[in-house]
């Protein structure tokens, strides 16, 4: 598995942050962050890594990609319209995931 580039992901597509990390009341929790994008938008990977899981069969995401990380980190990447990775892939930090 590819080194990580630092201590940050990278925001993996442009829009603003519509839904931040943490709780949201009436017993929500957000594990990550929304952002609002363009349709059509290209979505690319927040760090080095290896593609663990492209698919929908996780309720409520819709199309998702999740990728592996060095430290035991995963990013998860939903909502997407066309995948264009594939599992067991390795990816660079800023490749295109999906649009």
């Amino acid at each position: 598995m590819p080194k990580r580039t630092g201590v940050r992901f990278k925001k993996p597509v442009r829009g603003p942050i519509i839904s931040g990390y943490g709780p949201k009341g009436s017993g929500l929790y957000n594990d990550g962050i929304n952002i609002k994008a363009k349709e059509g938008a290209s979505v690319v990977s927040g760090d080095h890594g290896v593609v663990v899981y492209c698919g929908d069969d996780i309720k409520s995401y819709g199309n998702l990609v999740l990728i592996k990380h060095k430290g035991g980190w995963i990013t998860a990447y939903g909502h997407l319209h066309k995948i264009s990775v594939r599992k067991g892939q390795s990816v660079r930090s800023g490749k295109r995931l999906a649009l």
